[in-house]
């Protein structure tokens, strides 16, 4: 099943009778995203982001509505806003990430009722997190906290710094939903930038940077992490920026993106490629294809890909069959798809 959010365009959204839009309107309009569908089918989450002219930033809130378009009601309203809600996949839980305390930390919500739970208290905050496939653990991305030192100088507002090196490495860890152990999977001179769990369990895919500045994201590669003995292995080496690296069902193959053409040349549009799981040479999915590829998500039974391409003024989902090199256009209209969501099973 697929669900999406898209805008779509009209000359009145310009040209209407009372007056064209503006840079300020074009600001104001509220923006739907993360939209996430329960395990049972029966739900939708997603944020609404809405301009603050008073913080100077958008801030984003976690709303819920029946699959049928009914039951609309807001499930966060925290001063800083949330991000990154998602269902566990038993459905019992809601998790999001929200900064109501000193540091962004990982939220639950009893999807049977009640008030959200600050669930982490990790130090330097968290960025992004996945639950595992038995619901029974969260993996999550953070900041290395400041040293004894860094703290120190911090507190006497000793901060001078140079330019660009006074970042922190971000690394992979886990914690225990029912005992709160955490557990940290990575550490080095290196950042994850962002991650993905085989569907099955076991393995971990990750995108692996020098720093996390943004001039080095160029720099990453794709990693597998066997969850077991902890071993990792480095499956691209081309110096060019991966996309989100997604494993196929069976877990044998990676699907990622990249800017680049079928020979690994940078600076071309983005497009699709597979690379196997123990390491080997990337191979592009579509040959030939002629539009930019946004989002991906392989099929259920690892038979077709799913993903976004954009046309021009318009952006649409398309299908591949991976065995009969089928392409199929699954939408048409004046809209830019902004995101879709793919359930395997329901």
């Amino acid at each position: 099943m697929l669900f999406f959010s898209s805008i779509f365009f009209s000359p009145a959204l310009f040209y209407g009778d009372k007056k064209p839009m503006n840079f300020v309107d074009v600001i104001n309009i509220k923006r739907i995203s993360s939209i996430r569908l329960s395990p049972d089918g029966n739900h939708l989450l997603f944020t609404i982001d809405k301009a603050c002219w008073k913080e100077n930033k958008y801030i984003s809130h976690i709303w819920q509505i029946n699959s049928n378009g009914s039951g609309l009601i807001q499930m966060t309203n925290g001063k800083n806003g949330e991000r990154g809600g998602n269902w566990s996949p038993d459905g019992k839980y809601i998790g999001f990430v929200a900064k109501r305390s000193k540091e962004s930390q990982i939220h639950l919500l009893n999807t049977s009722g009640g008030e959200a739970i600050e669930f982490t208290k990790h130090k330097g905050g968290i960025r992004s997190f996945q639950w595992s496939p038995d619901s029974k653990k969260i993996y999550f991305i953070a900041t290395d906290p400041l040293s004894k030192e860094e703290e120190k100088k911090k507190k006497e507002k000793d901060d001078a710094f140079i330019f660009e090196q006074n970042y922190k490495q971000r690394h992979l860890w886990k914690i225990d939903l029912a005992s709160k152990k955490e557990e940290r999977l990575t550490k080095g001179d290196f950042s994850i930038l962002t991650f993905n769990i085989l569907r099955k369990g076991g393995k971990i895919a990750f995108l692996a940077a020098p720093t996390p500045l943004y001039d080095d994201s160029i720099k990453s590669e794709i990693w597998v992490m066997d969850l077991a003995s902890g071993t990792k292995k480095q499956i691209t080496n081309n110096n060019m920026l991966e996309g989100w690296p997604e494993f196929s069902p069976d877990g044998k193959q990676i699907l990622f993106a990249a800017d680049a053409n079928e020979k690994f040349e940078g600076y071309y549009q983005s497009q699709l490629f597979t690379v196997p799981t123990k390491g080997g040479t990337p191979r592009p999915v579509i040959p030939g294809f002629k539009y930019e590829v946004y989002q991906y998500n392989w099929s259920a039974n690892g038979k077709q890909i799913f993903f976004t391409a954009n046309m021009g003024i318009h952006s649409e989902i398309f299908s591949f069959d991976l065995k009969k090199k089928k392409l199929k256009q699954l939408t048409e209209g004046q809209h830019a798809i902004y995101q879709f969501w793919y359930i395997p099973k329901i």
